[in-house]
């Protein structure tokens, strides 16, 4: 029964570390954490975010305010042409999913 007993504490310690590390990937994560560079040669047509930036017709945003300004339907055009997503959405989403696997070494 002590067995048991072990095999359930030792379960019981594994959930509780998934769900630190749950709660620890869903806080505000930076882009460029997101859009890695294992991510970004998995899925674009770049090696890297800057390069993602550096080639598109907006150029590398300095601030969220200049990230802001760009129009989504441009930005959703270049997505779909450079990546294997069709918006900046999708791509951004999956980079979530990409990013809480590996937190949680999925």
């Amino acid at each position: 029964m002590a067995r048991n007993k072990s095999g359930f504490n030792d379960l019981n310690k594994l959930l509780k570390g998934i769900e630190q590390q749950a709660q620890e990937a869903s806080g505000d994560v930076e882009l460029g954490e997101l859009l890695t560079p294992n991510f970004m040669t998995t899925f674009s047509n770049f090696s890297n975010l800057n390069e993602f930036w550096g080639k598109s017709p907006f150029g590398v945003p300095a601030s969220s305010e200049e990230f802001a300004k760009i129009e989504q339907d441009k930005l959703d055009v270049y997505v779909k042409e450079n990546t294997r997503f069709s918006n900046w959405q999708e791509m951004l989403d999956k980079a979530g999913v990409v990013y809480v696997e590996n937190k949680l070494k999925f």
